[in-house]
């Protein structure tokens, strides 16, 4: 028989919890709240909250729980746009976006630092606003973006983009990007790269149709930034037949941001028969690493043979 799970209660003005959470060396739970509930945005006292649960109210038993204190490291500015994600480097500073969120309302990656000295009170900020590189009205470095961002042994912070990149197909909103922060190094702050944009331009490219990332960002053993993607390109591309495969996981280079189709065996489900597959469609998780395979779900599987959408499916990619 299964155990029942412990719980911790979120009382008072600390909220619902949400997002992604983050441990530190000793065990102590780091996460983001929201006053009234996921989706309902921002109150009188801010648009979200970073708590921490120390290790004693997980790890003791009754007594313990009930002495150990839930306490708020941070509160986020009312600026109409609640936080996301969470991820913490090896100095306990914690990272994470804002879909639309920053002084141009298309998204912002804020970080949140320890006090320098005892006592003293967290500070947050963000360190980088989305659409400041604009080539006419596009937005050349993205916008929108989603998923957790995941950081390296150097301290370097990948992310992605659903929308945006120089590439502005899509009626000139783009197909998206993955980035990367490099972290202040004396002389200068946080310094913004864009990796990679997504395409969706004729004449073919070997990417065409690739775009939309839409999960957390994750490192490959060898380092290579890893997301899944809506779609992973076109069937017969550029003609009146190409279709879109429906899901995909992609890689990019973290220095050069070349990317790579790791695997778009997913199912096809428009146009002629003859083009149509067999496969998962609608990728509903974050990719999860075990040795070098992948693991993934999907909110359908797709069977050409009936034309038919049945239930969702774990999936593993391996190489």
């Amino acid at each position: 028989m299964l155990a029942m799970p412990d719980s911790i209660g979120f009382r008072g003005s600390i909220g619902s919890g949400y997002g992604n959470m983050a441990f530190d060396k000793a065990g102590n739970l780091y996460g983001l709240a929201v006053k009234g509930g996921y989706g309902v945005g921002c109150d009188s006292d801010g648009c979200g909250r970073i708590f921490k649960i120390p290790v004693g109210a997980m790890d003791g038993g009754a007594p313990a729980r009930k002495k150990a204190k839930v306490t708020i490291l941070y509160t986020f500015p009312n600026n109409g746009a609640w936080p996301n994600g969470l991820v913490r480097d090896k100095h306990g500073d914690l990272f994470g976006f804002e879909y639309s969120g920053g002084d141009n309302g298309r998204g912002a990656i804020w970080e949140v630092s320890p006090p320098a000295s005892k006592g003293g009170s967290w500070n947050g900020e963000n360190i980088y606003v989305f659409c400041t590189i604009m080539d006419g009205a596009n937005c050349d470095d993205g916008f929108n973006p989603a998923g957790v961002p995941v950081v390296d042994a150097n301290g370097d912070l990948f992310g992605t983009t659903q929308r945006g990149g120089p590439d502005n197909g899509q009626g000139g909103g783009g197909l998206g990007t993955v980035w990367v922060m490099t972290p202040p190094d004396g002389a200068n702050g946080w310094q913004f790269r864009s990796l990679h944009a997504f395409q969706s331009t004729c004449p073919v490219d070997y990417d065409f149709g690739v775009d939309q990332p839409i999960a957390n960002t994750l490192l490959s053993k060898t380092g290579q930034v890893l997301t899944f993607v809506n779609d992973s390109g076109r069937t017969a591309p550029c003609t009146p037949n190409q279709n879109a495969i429906l899901g995909g996981l992609i890689s990019a280079d973290p220095v050069s941001g070349a990317d790579t189709i790791v695997n778009n065996q997913f199912g096809i489900m428009a146009g002629d028969a003859q083009y149509r597959r067999t496969g998962p469609i609608g990728i509903a998780s974050s990719p999860s690493l075990m040795g070098k395979a992948v693991f993934g779900t999907t909110q359908n599987y797709y069977d050409a043979s009936i034309d038919s959408v049945q239930p969702g499916v774990v999936f593993r990619i391996t190489p």
